[in-house]
């Protein structure tokens, strides 16, 4: 989420740092479009750290997916990266690392259950 605060031009990214553009009300004096093309630049940057780590998450999401589906003995699975969708109200750091240890735990169960396969055992008697 990006957010312009007040006449100071804080732009803040909810899920990185905080970007502290420099336009000081000295430099306020050009146009609106000379103003508009100095935080072109920082919008940009925010705009593609947005989309890399909505891309992330949907790698992580998509894994989880496809992990869960396998172990629940679907065989057939579309492509889940596709089929994802991310909420991007929530693309915190924490959130992500949320995704992935649960992504870490699926795959735990997943090695389990082909190791007691492996060895003629029901999963469902573990």
């Amino acid at each position: 989420m990006i957010v312009l605060l007040n006449a100071h031009d804080v732009l803040v990214d909810f899920h990185g740092p905080i970007i502290l553009l420099s336009l000081q009300p000295e430099r306020k004096s050009g146009t609106l479009k000379e103003q508009l093309d100095a935080i072109t630049p920082a919008l940009r940057e925010m705009r593609l750290r947005k989309e890399e780590r909505v891309n992330q998450f949907r790698s992580v999401q998509g894994q989880i997916q496809k992990i869960s589906a396998e172990i629940a003995g679907q065989s057939v699975y579309d492509d889940p990266i596709t089929n994802v969708k991310v909420n991007e109200n929530d693309l915190s750091l924490k959130k992500l690392e949320e995704y992935q240890i649960e992504l870490q735990r699926l795959h735990n169960e997943k090695v389990t259950i082909a190791i007691h396969k492996s060895h003629g055992n029901s999963y469902s008697h573990i």
